[in-house]
C-alpha cells in the first residue's frame, strides 16, 4: 500500500467529516483539544505532516465518527484506486 495516498486520502476524509458536520477547522480543533495550526497542517500536507493515532482519536470523536469508520473508509478508496 502507498503510504502517501493513504495518508492524503485518510486527511481528505477528515475535512470532508469536518464540513458535514457543519464544523469548521477551528471548531473542530477546539473541541479536539488539537492546535488549530496542527489540525490545518494536517489537512493541508498530510504527506509531510500525518496524523497521529491520538489527534485522529480526538478529531474523530468532535466530528462524530470513530477511527475505525475513517479507516475503513480510506481503505475501501485506495483499494478501488488500485483497480
Amino acid at each position: 500500500m502507498d503510504s502517501t495516498r493513504y495518508t492524503e486520502t485518510v486527511a481528505a476524509i477528515v475535512g470532508r467529516r469536518i464540513k458535514e458536520s457543519g464544523s469548521n477547522v477551528w471548531e473542530t480543533a477546539k473541541k479536539a483539544a488539537v492546535p488549530r495550526t496542527t489540525l490545518q497542517r494536517r489537512l493541508d500536507a498530510p504527506s509531510q505532516y500525518p496524523f497521529n493515532i491520538a489527534e485522529l482519536a480526538r478529531i474523530s470523536d468532535a466530528i462524530g465518527t470513530t477511527v475505525g469508520e475513517i479507516v475503513r473508509q480510506a481503505d475501501e478508496i485506495v483499494q478501488k484506486d488500485k483497480k
